[in-house]
């Protein structure tokens, strides 16, 4: 899925307020989370800004049954360790809200109830109505990793500017899906290439190589996670693996990724015309 941004920059403010009212904001929250989603409601109160509670999927309600099949082998190999229940209900929950998408025919705002809003994520919200349609997904936490000896030298590459915003091309995208606006045209990309269950969503949507939608965020972030992250309904995950087998089969597989995602890396960069 290749998109060419364009390079237009400053919309008018009335613009942006169009942009942001038409984007839908969905916030996928189990409905027994009173105190999340009391702390959501304030939020988006101060903001001014309209949402809409998701009532999250459960794990014993069946996740698996969102997908066509499920891979426990790539699973390990992505995770080093078997799913979780509620870690699968967290990807259905994603996966429902992405065919909502595509039934809607519109972009939409997906966020997970665990947020801190900045003053200007309404702003944010704005200019990535502007751009959702060319971008497909736009990620509004920050897209900074860890620093590691894999990492890439250049995580990010500038695309465009919006106001006090620039849009970036993520060419080593981080975990966590907090909030993101994502278009109908990348929700169907997403939904069809999660037939198979191979990870938790946040390693799914990592593997653009595979799903084929460009990652892009807005900075500067205007989301960051809260301290109700720590106590995560996921529950307990087991103890990763330290099999020698295991942990050899995992670095072939990872090197594999990895030889992929740049050269899917250097398509876009291209089609961007962005300067590596």
């Amino acid at each position: 899925m290749r998109t060419a941004v364009s390079t237009q920059s400053n919309p008018d403010a009335n613009r942006l307020q169009t942009e942001c009212s038409r984007l839908k904001i969905f916030v996928i929250s189990l409905d027994d989370q009173t105190e999340r989603r009391a702390a959501v409601s304030r939020q988006f109160n101060s903001l001014g800004l309209q949402f809409e509670f998701f009532d999250a999927i459960r794990g014993s309600a069946d996740p698996s049954a969102c997908f066509a099949s499920k891979s426990i082998l790539r699973y390990r190999l992505n995770t080093r360790r078997n799913p979780l229940p509620n870690e699968i209900a967290c990807y259905a929950s994603h996966l429902t809200m992405w065919r909502k998408c595509a039934a809607l025919n519109e972009p939409i705002v997906i966020m997970e109830d665990d947020f801190v809003a900045r003053p200007a994520f309404p702003d944010a919200v704005a200019v990535a109505g502007t751009l959702i349609e060319q971008a497909g997904f736009i990620r509004f936490e920050p897209y900074e990793r860890e620093p590691r000896l894999s990492r890439s030298r250049h995580p990010a590459y500038k695309v465009t500017e919006r106001g006090p915003f620039e849009l970036l091309y993520l060419a080593d995208p981080p975990l966590c899906m907090t909030a993101y606006a994502v278009s109908p045209t990348a929700a169907r990309a997403l939904a069809h290439a999660s037939a198979t269950l191979i990870g938790p969503v946040d390693k799914f949507i990592q593997r653009t190589w595979e799903h084929r939608v460009p990652l892009y965020a807005l900075s500067p972030a205007t989301i960051s996670v809260s301290e109700q992250a720590e106590t995560s309904t996921i529950g307990k995950r087991q103890a990763k693996t330290r099999n020698p087998l295991a942990l050899l089969a995992r670095l072939v597989y990872k090197s594999a990724g990895q030889v992929q995602r740049a050269r899917f890396n250097a398509r876009q960069i291209k089609a961007l015309g962005i300067s590596p």
